[in-house]
């Protein structure tokens, strides 16, 4: 199983995918690359002040809309 462990793919978070967009279009390519899981990994600093209020609303999002385009890939 190709695994990658440290992805800032979900939307809006940090410095990764700005939009759900740029969450898919990175979906899709690991995707196509062979990858099977992804690990989310959104900065939590001081510039990023995420918590999982902020991070669970945009990892459903991303599952959801992945659902919908038929990108079976495990986040």
């Amino acid at each position: 199983m190709k695994l990658d462990f440290h992805s800032h793919i979900l939307p809006g978070l940090d410095d990764g995918a700005t939009c759900i967009e740029d969450s898919l279009m990175l979906a899709k390519a690991l995707k196509d690359w062979g990858f099977e899981r992804v690990t989310c990994t959104p900065h939590i600093t001081d510039l990023y002040r995420n918590t999982p209020d902020t991070i669970r609303p945009a990892f459903e999002q991303l599952q959801e809309s992945m659902q919908a385009a038929g990108i079976d890939l495990d986040i």
